[in-house]
């Protein structure tokens, strides 16, 4: 199905829920209650930064001008970004100017499931360490990556202190969605308006899962924008070698042929 996502109707579609009552949190709040203290209408947004730091910081954007904070989950271990770079670096530092939260997005794959509680746990402590120390912020919760049956049911040992998103604790507060290759989980089958499809959920409490490369990039398709993406992650590393490489002759343009 074709939305034509784009962070125009992405910012229509949290105005509207803005207005009807709901209240946006990040893992850094107290999202969790108990029956005596509980609570309705809420949206705990998150963000997992899979492939442009860029499209992340556009969309951090949007969230800011409507006084929306949320969690944008970053990986240490990306094929596409690295987050010490000079452009990812300046994308992430302006995400936090903004007032959104850090959080880590792992892959666990890295791995075989049989090696998790020998791996992962010292893993995701140092992953967490070295984002805190590198951008002089607190990492209160994980994301995983594409998690395994394992990751999903708790089965592995896990830090104390993180919040894991995919936690039982967390989707027995909040009903979770998310826009996983295009499928936008919180839309009706029966309505395809994607500007009240949050609203229409009030008073239910919330997990958003939303990946800002369905909405910054445009593609009719899951795979023409993910195509559309990796075309402008290319063009942009060359616009930074150019800037502040000088060991590669003149400037010039090198293209990216997709074959289907």
């Amino acid at each position: 199905m074709n939305l034509n996502l784009n962070l125009d109707l992405y910012d229509k579609m949290l105005v509207n829920a803005i207005n009807i009552g709901y209240e946006f949190l990040t893992f850094n709040n107290d999202i969790f209650f108990n029956n005596k203290n509980k609570f309705n209408n809420k949206i705990l947004l998150r963000h997992d930064v899979d492939v442009s730091p860029k499209a992340a910081c556009a969309m951090a954007k949007v969230e800011h001008k409507n006084k929306i904070k949320s969690t944008y989950f970053f990986m240490l271990r990306s094929p596409l970004y690295n987050v010490f770079s000079r452009s990812s670096s300046s994308y992430i530092k302006k995400i936090m100017e903004l007032g959104h939260d850090l959080g880590l997005h792992y892959d666990a794959g890295f791995y075989s499931e049989k090696d998790y509680d020998k791996h992962v746990y010292n893993e995701i402590l140092f992953n967490k360490d070295v984002f805190e120390k590198e951008f002089n912020t607190n990492i209160n919760a994980i994301s995983f990556h594409q998690p395994s049956q394992r990751i999903l049911k708790s089965l592995f040992k896990f830090p104390k202190g993180l919040i894991n998103t995919y936690s039982k604790e967390v989707n027995d507060n909040y009903i979770y969605y998310s826009d996983t290759n295009q499928n936008i989980k919180w839309l009706e089958k029966s309505d395809n308006d994607l500007t009240h499809s949050l609203s229409s959920k009030y008073p239910k409490n919330m997990q958003i899962l939303v990946h800002p490369i369905w909405w910054f990039y445009k593609g009719e398709n899951a795979q023409k924008t993910w195509t559309n993406s990796l075309q402008d992650i290319f063009h942009d590393s060359q616009k930074q070698l150019v800037k502040y490489e000088r060991a590669f002759g003149k400037q010039r343009s090198v293209k990216v042929n997709i074959e289907e």
